[in-house]
């Protein structure tokens, strides 16, 4: 997964009031969010990802999606726009705790309108996206040693 950020266009805390909502395709951005606490349900055509607290996920702009709230929580996300599509995929981050710190170190970075500061946030954007690929280059090494 070589990801080139061509523009990091957003920051944010999200949690929604409502039970189920849908996102419709396709959309002009790639999203990366770790789950800070609660548990959601992902639908997509090719399954199901249970979104709980401490797991990362990142959905593809062409990917189609329903969520149902199974218990409320909120999520810290950024979106951006690649050159390259990002995979929709499940991250259980439970055991890792350099990834709730570095989202949240992304918070402190949202005002993305100041140039040093935006630099700053991209700079911690691609950290978070160094450190899924580790997770997945050891999930890969590991399955294969099984």
């Amino acid at each position: 997964m070589n990801i080139h950020l061509q523009n990091l266009l957003s920051i944010y805390t999200y949690k929604s009031e409502r039970k189920s909502w849908s996102s419709k395709t396709p959309r002009s951005v790639s999203v990366v969010s770790y789950q800070v606490d609660g548990h959601y349900n992902h639908t997509f055509p090719f399954g199901v990802l249970e979104v709980k607290k401490d797991c990362i996920f990142t959905i593809n702009p062409k990917d189609p999606y329903v969520v149902e709230r199974v218990t409320d929580g909120y999520s810290i996300c950024f979106t951006f726009n690649s050159d390259t599509p990002i995979p929709t995929e499940l991250i259980d981050c439970s055991a890792d705790p350099r990834f709730l710190i570095l989202f949240r170190k992304l918070l402190k970075y949202k005002n993305l309108s100041d140039e040093s500061t935006y630099y700053m946030a991209q700079s911690v954007a691609y950290e978070i996206l160094a450190l899924i690929a580790e997770k997945k280059k050891c999930r890969l090494l590991s399955g294969l040693e099984k």
